[in-house]
Formats: structure tokens, C-alpha cells, sequence
């Protein structure tokens, strides 16, 4: 039995780790085809079934994404860290749990 953890162990350590993936441009990344584009704006249709990823990405510009889904997404920096991107209803409705006053600030300062 020792013989087969050590054998393991040393396998573990032996075997390649698995590569990591390099970051390529928005533009290159096959779930996020781009719908539009002028000086402005460029407008992504982006659609990831449940339970797929992306590939690793960079957003060279500034951006801002409209999600039309009650799904929970998770965002990875390239350091590791991972965020989880909620619906602004479910940001609220938290912080709502803390502050309503803090919720009804937030909604006239972006909302009117």
C-alpha cells in the first residue's frame, strides 16, 4: 500500500501540469461574436450555456456589460481571483437588507 501512495505522489509530481491558457482579445474569443461596431461602440452577443466557459479573455477598453439573465456568472482575473457578477435587482435587494436608504441613493443617482 505504501508503495502505491508513493508511486502517486511521485507521479503527481513528475507529470506536466496542465498549461495555462494565454489571454487572447475579446474579438478572438468564440462566444462573444461582435453584433455592431462604429467609432463609439462595439456591441458583443454573447450567449454561454450553463455550465460552459469562455475562453480567457482581455477587454482592452473600457466596457460595460448588460447581462438579460437571471443567471449567476463568475468572472476570473488573470491573477486568479474570482468574482461572482450578480443581477443589480439581487445587488439591491441585498444591500437592502442593510441600508434602504443606501438602496433608494443608489437608484436615483443612476436611475432618476
Amino acid at each position: 500500500m505504501k508503495f502505491l501512495i508513493c508511486l502517486f505522489l511521485l507521479l503527481a509530481f513528475l507529470l506536466p501540469a496542465p498549461a495555462q491558457q494565454s489571454p487572447v482579445p475579446i474579438e478572438k474569443e468564440p462566444r462573444h461574436p461582435l453584433i455592431f461596431e462604429n467609432q463609439y461602440v462595439r456591441v458583443f452577443d454573447v450567449l454561454i450555456p450553463a455550465g460552459k466557459t469562455t475562453l480567457f479573455h482581455i477587454h482592452k477598453n473600457d466596457s460595460i456589460g448588460v447581462r438579460l439573465t437571471d443567471a449567476r456568472i463568475k468572472d476570473k482575473t488573470q491573477g486568479g481571483a474570482t468574482e461572482e457578477i450578480i443581477a443589480l435587482h439581487d445587488a439591491l435587494n441585498q444591500l437592502a437588507v442593510y441600508d434602504e436608504r443606501k438602496v433608494r441613493v443608489v437608484e436615483m443617482k443612476f436611475f432618476g
